[in-house]
């Protein structure tokens, strides 16, 4: 498949011309030859149009868009906020989620198992200016870390100890220079 298409020839027509060629002949008021030599539309074309072996299937010119643009621009978006917040999706992350979200809404593609391929992939970060940033080993360890239930267990025991231990007991510092506090007390 090629990773980015160029058209290499252009139409002499619009859409609203083939529309209107295909209405004449529908109607009566021009045959087939005639209305693609008036509006200049490819007798194929008005042809396939007339007899509705081809339609409209989107406002632009070639094939139908295998996921809604509504449905993909959401996921960008989603994908976008994660970032933000420091949760970075891999390549096979995000196909795999959407290969999953496509499965549980029941949206039908093209795409064998309803996984999309890496063509798909490198054209919908294109189309939304998402860029892929290799996870560094920090943030994997930080997004495992960040699991809310090992949080919260931190916190109790946390709690536990600071129970236990008198206030003025406590200090607050931190692993920048943990010597230095030893030589203050002297």
């Amino acid at each position: 498949m090629v990773r980015r298409y160029i058209r290499k020839t252009t139409s002499k027509y619009s859409k609203e011309a083939l529309d209107i060629a295909a209405n004449a002949v529908r109607n009566k008021r021009m045959t087939l030859s005639d209305a693609s030599r008036f509006y200049g539309v490819a007798k194929p074309t008005l042809y396939r149009r007339v007899n509705g072996l081809s339609g409209v299937k989107s406002c632009s010119r070639g094939r139908s868009i295998a996921i809604p643009f509504d449905v993909e621009s959401r996921m960008a978006s989603n994908i976008k906020v994660m970032e933000k917040w420091g949760y970075g999706l891999s390549k096979k992350e995000i196909i795999s989620s959407m290969g999953q979200y496509l499965k549980e809404n029941s949206i039908k593609t093209p795409f064998k198992d309803n996984i999309p391929g890496d063509d798909y992939f490198l054209n919908f970060k294109r189309r939304h200016h998402l860029s892929q940033k290799k996870p560094q080993a920090v943030e994997v360890a930080r997004k495992r870390a960040a699991d809310p239930f090992i949080i919260s267990r931190y916190f109790e025991l946390l709690h536990d100890v600071i129970r236990c231990v008198p206030p003025e007991r406590i200090y607050n510092i931190d692993e920048t220079s943990p010597t230095m506090w030893g030589k203050l007390k002297h």
